[in-house]
């Protein structure tokens, strides 16, 4: 099931949709691979289509937020709604 992350740039406020192809993980949002700002950077980068090559990005948890994750028809299982606060 894919799933949409949108992800923040904390600096200019900016939000970009990443499309995921799997199940949404609180897990790896929060405390995984994916909760670090050098993936967030690569997936807030890669939101615009664009075939430019890979950069590195430090590591870190403070660049990039995720602010809201639905499933593709929009709506949201109970693990997306822990993982937002959202009850």
């Amino acid at each position: 099931m894919t799933c949409i992350i949108h992800i923040k740039n904390n600096k200019t406020g900016e939000v970009r949709k990443h499309f995921s192809k799997y199940k949404f993980s609180e897990f790896i949002w929060s405390e995984g691979n994916d909760s670090c700002d050098c993936n967030r950077h690569q997936y807030f980068e890669q939101s615009l289509d664009n075939d430019d090559e890979f950069q590195e990005h430090p590591c870190g948890d403070t660049e990039y937020s995720v602010v809201d994750v639905t499933d593709e028809n929009g709506e949201r299982d109970e693990e997306m709604k822990i993982f937002l606060g959202i009850e």
